[in-house]
């Protein structure tokens, strides 16, 4: 996953121009969305096509915080906070978003339903239940330390390669029929091994980031609430890391479950 640094920065800092209680009325909300919409617009002239079709974060968070806030509160998660100066407003509305990060996933999730329904070995059903098979007996630790094993057999290819589109989220069958994929896809096909081991879904969120030690270019990985503390599954890195050791490289920007999906903003809002 990249994504065009300039309507990242700029969308952002839209988005944040206005406080948040600015962001609970219409006015607000149409004011803070287009103007991340306009910013994101500006910032890609003069970029190739590539990039410009990538995920634009900052008007999916205008939009997904004008929702979250009207949404019932939920319980607070280590994965809400384990960024430093970061939390996260969650929805579970899967039709407001008409594009972007959230509408990836979900398409994503009706395809892989019905892929199983399909199964063949051919499209990397096969592979992935001889995955998923590998992990029985294993504590949790050992179950994801076993996935995280597993991703490092993927070869790293652009969607644009493996798809023959610029954005496009692939379920773990795809990914292990080609074995290859980019950011998103490893954290796919761990997120849905880890599930289908036993991982609860509330425990797990694949989460679109920003690299602070490259611009803030686009990235994925899959955040796990673990005891003592949260894991990070980045494909850049062989090791699980914890949150903490990564805290200082990358910027939350929105995170999707089967459950719901979030949005991060600045713990001071």
């Amino acid at each position: 996953m990249r994504i065009c640094k300039s309507p990242v920065h700029k969308a952002h800092s839209a988005a944040h121009s206005i406080a948040l209680p600015a962001l609970f009325t219409r006015n607000g909300a149409i004011a803070a969305c287009r103007r991340s919409v306009r910013a994101a617009k500006l910032g890609c002239n003069g970029i190739s096509g590539r990039f410009v079709i990538k995920l634009i974060f900052g008007a999916a968070l205008c939009a997904a915080m004008v929702l979250a806030a009207a949404l019932p509160a939920r319980a607070e998660t280590a994965l809400d906070t384990m960024f430093p100066g970061a939390k996260a407003i969650g929805s579970t509305n899967w039709e407001f978003k008409k594009a972007g990060p959230v509408v990836q996933w979900k398409a994503m999730l009706d395809r892989f339903k019905q892929q199983q329904v399909d199964c063949a070995p051919a499209d990397g059903c096969g592979k992935f239940k001889a995955l998923v098979a590998s992990l029985s007996g294993l504590s949790t630790l050992s179950q994801i330390k076993a996935v995280k094993q597993a991703e490092r057999g993927i070869v790293y290819k652009e969607d644009i390669q493996t798809a023959g589109v610029s954005e496009y989220w692939a379920t773990p069958y795809e990914t292990l029929s080609t074995n290859s994929g980019d950011t998103e896809d490893y954290a796919i096909l761990a997120y849905f091994a880890l599930r289908e081991a036993g991982m609860p879904a509330a425990s797990m969120r694949v989460m679109a980031v920003r690299l602070k030690s490259q611009g803030g270019i686009g990235h994925a990985v899959l955040a796990i609430d673990t005891t003592p503390e949260p894991l990070i599954l980045d494909n850049r890195t062989p090791a699980v890391l914890p949150a903490n050791l990564l805290g200082k490289e990358l910027t939350p920007v929105l995170a999707v479950n089967e459950e719901g999906w979030w949005v991060y903003v600045s713990a001071a809002q």
